[in-house]
């Protein structure tokens, strides 16, 4: 079976670097960090990048990982930025770097899962949404540039079209596909196209290392469980619906990690991850020739009349989805950076 690195063209190297206890797998990661009111100093880090974000204001900058990092490098470089923040609040205050406007963006790689490995990490991920944003902020939940699956129905339909193809291991499907996924996600999936990551973004704004470990490690949990066939489109229901919540979080993060995300609320957010799984993989299973019966006045039939596109054979009604489902994408990236650009006057002013 293809390792995705292969269907998408992403070369994957892995550097004979040491592994380390403090994290639960030895998959490479991307971290991206989001602060304000730290442009007063000259940053010189050996494993971040550090440059201006135009979404963040009173001198906000973002911290990159220079590369996909991996064990005991994760851990320095998580280090590393803690005593870089030590020695700048010795100079300035830190009570205002981290606001609602911060953020953590992980990226996870997954260049070294075959696809059913793939396929089983997005409904996973998709499973467990409103837990992670309980955790991680809830109040991000509302933000413009993390939008929940539950508030995206487009993008439901982008996911639910990277299921199907992952089915097919089909790679001109998964890098069309995961390139009309829409980046402000709190799961973004156009990663996959663009690095052969899959990019969490529901995080608020953080520098200390133990709640970024932590949050990393939650997020490489899901993928090991993936790999571990915990959660699959054949299992899912029974895990969410047949098994205890505090057994089921333990079978997929190990106890510790559990803990943190066990909540009272934690029935409803399973429920609701489990409800977007079936969707999802309604779309993935669903016949091309349904698609010919396309309901008078909906979106897809003004697209259709507008484009005088045929769908008189069920070729050309998977094309005319396909070509729809770029063309909202685009328009939803359109709308999303217009709403960014007000957003972001609104708080300057």
């Amino acid at each position: 079976m293809p390792n995705v690195g292969n269907l998408l063209g992403h070369s994957h190297t892995r550097l004979q670097r040491q592994a380390s206890s403090a994290l639960v797998s030895t998959s490479y990661v991307g971290v991206e960090v989001e602060l304000e009111e730290v442009g007063n100093a000259n940053w010189e880090l050996d494993y971040w990048n550090v440059e201006r974000d135009g979404s963040l204001r009173r001198n906000g900058l973002e911290f990159n990982f220079r590369e996909p990092l991996f064990g005991v490098d994760i851990i320095a470089a998580l280090d590393e930025l803690e005593r870089g923040m030590a020695m700048y609040g010795e100079r300035f205050p830190l009570g205002t770097v981290i606001d609602d406007n911060t953020s953590v963006h992980v990226h996870v790689d997954c260049r070294d899962l075959d696809t059913e490995q793939l396929h089983n990490f997005i409904l996973t991920a998709i499973l467990f949404e409103q837990v992670l944003f309980k955790y991680a902020a809830p109040e991000r939940e509302n933000n413009i540039f993390c939008l929940p699956l539950t508030r995206a129905e487009d993008e439901l339909s982008v996911a639910g079209r990277i299921a199907g193809t992952l089915t097919e291991n089909s790679s001109d499907g998964l890098r069309m596909y995961s390139s009309e996924a829409a980046k402000y996600s709190s799961i973004n999936l156009s990663a996959l196209h663009e690095f052969g990551s899959i990019e969490f973004r529901a995080h608020k704004g953080e520098w200390r290392k133990d709640p970024l470990l932590r949050w990393t490690n939650i997020l490489l949990r899901l993928k090991e469980s993936a790999k571990e066939s915990i959660i699959t489109k054949d299992t899912y229901y029974n895990a969410v619906f047949n098994t205890h919540p505090r057994s089921l979080l333990n079978n997929v993060f190990g106890e510790e990690l559990a803990s943190h995300l066990y909540n009272t609320d934690i029935d409803r957010q399973l429920t609701t991850g489990a409800k977007l799984i079936n969707e999802i993989l309604e779309m993935a299973t669903r016949s091309i020739d349904s698609f010919t019966t396309i309901e008078e006045g909906s979106l897809l039939s003004k697209y259709l009349e507008t484009t005088g596109t045929d769908i008189s054979s069920t070729r050309s009604a998977d094309t005319a989805v396909s070509d729809f489902l770029r063309f909202m994408s685009d328009q939803r990236e359109r709308e999303n950076m217009s709403a960014g650009r007000a957003y972001q006057l609104r708080r300057a002013t």
